[in-house]
């Protein structure tokens, strides 16, 4: 078999011829013969597939041999400026700059807005303490005292000591611990001078009759039921926990009223005067006791008053000096 038409697109070709031994061999064909192949030629390649030569690239030194300065400051000014966006940029630098001082300063600024707002208060707090003193001394009388300005100042330095996150942790103790002791002393003494106040009407012994022949037994009976409602109801009315010594004995003397009343009303009906005046009487020596034991108590509390009022100037020095 042999190949006589040369590929198309090619425009020079060359035959070689070569044995096909192993078609002989089967039996294709009855002679060795030869073959014709076309194959191309290295210049005929020229110019389709093949890459350029390389081309010889200058080093970064030799680059930089041949370099010249250059005048161009003239060729810049000539050209024109974005002056907006000069200015524009300088802003921002600038406005950039003053925001990190602000930022930097801002620690140091609410320390010291804090520290002034600190001392006003606690200037004012100790101020007011005076009152709180003038009080002292007025609890054993049952003078009322306004304490009002006081507790609003001291709620006002412990609120402000507990919102400033930039005060250090001992202006805050001392802060809390003056509010907290102008606070204290000021309940003291409006709870002592609460329990004289309604105590007062019926520490005094009921004015009631003594003959039997000039009252009768139910009118006794509803008079002294009267004043007995009257002291329970006022003992139920005061401050819980305070003036507990005195709490305890009226607490005593209520349970012991049906007794009294009895042995009062024993004596009307028998005609009994001494009788009836011994029941009164007994009556009275416990109101006394519960008197006596009452002031001693007020005594105490405006002890205990005095010492609050220490404790908070003792604090607040420590905050304005």
């Amino acid at each position: 078999m042999t190949a006589t038409t040369p590929p198309s697109g090619r425009h020079s070709t060359r035959s070689r011829r070569f044995r096909l031994n192993s078609m002989e061999s089967l039996g294709f064909i009855d002679s060795p013969t030869t073959a014709t192949t076309w194959t191309e030629s290295a210049s005929e390649t020229v110019g389709k597939h093949v890459a350029p030569p390389p081309t010889h690239e200058e080093t970064t030194e030799q680059i930089l041999s041949k370099w010249t300065p250059t005048d161009v400051g003239r060729g810049l000014l000539s050209k024109n400026i974005r002056w907006s966006l000069i200015i524009g940029v300088t802003m921002i630098i600038a406005g950039v700059a003053t925001l990190g001082l602000w930022l930097y300063q801002l620690p140091a600024a609410n320390e010291a807005k804090a520290s002034t707002e600190l001392t006003s208060v606690a200037s004012g707090l100790d101020s007011e303490l005076g009152t709180l003193e003038s009080a002292v001394s007025d609890l054993t009388a049952g003078v009322a005292t306004d304490f009002s300005v006081l507790e609003a100042t001291a709620r006002d330095l412990f609120d402000s000591s507990a919102n400033m996150s930039s005060l250090d942790s001992t202006s805050r103790s001392l802060a809390a611990d003056a509010a907290g002791a102008a606070l204290e002393g000021a309940r003291l003494a409006r709870e002592a001078v609460t329990f004289q106040t309604a105590l007062a009407p019926v520490l005094v012994v009921p004015d009631l009759e003594t003959n039997g022949a000039f009252i009768e037994l139910d009118e006794a009976a509803r008079l002294f039921g009267d004043w007995q409602a009257g002291f329970d109801q006022m003992r139920e009315a005061l401050p819980e926990g305070a003036l507990s010594a005195v709490s305890t004995e009226l607490a005593t003397l209520s349970g012991e009223l049906e007794a009294t009343q009895s042995r009062y009303l024993d004596a009307l009906r028998s005609t009994d005067q001494w009788g009836a005046i011994s029941a009164l009487d007994d009556l009275e020596k416990r109101l006394n006791t519960i008197s006596e034991l009452l002031s001693e108590s007020v005594a105490g509390v405006g002890a205990r008053v005095a010492e609050r009022v220490s404790e908070a100037r003792t604090a607040l020095a420590g905050l304005l000096d």
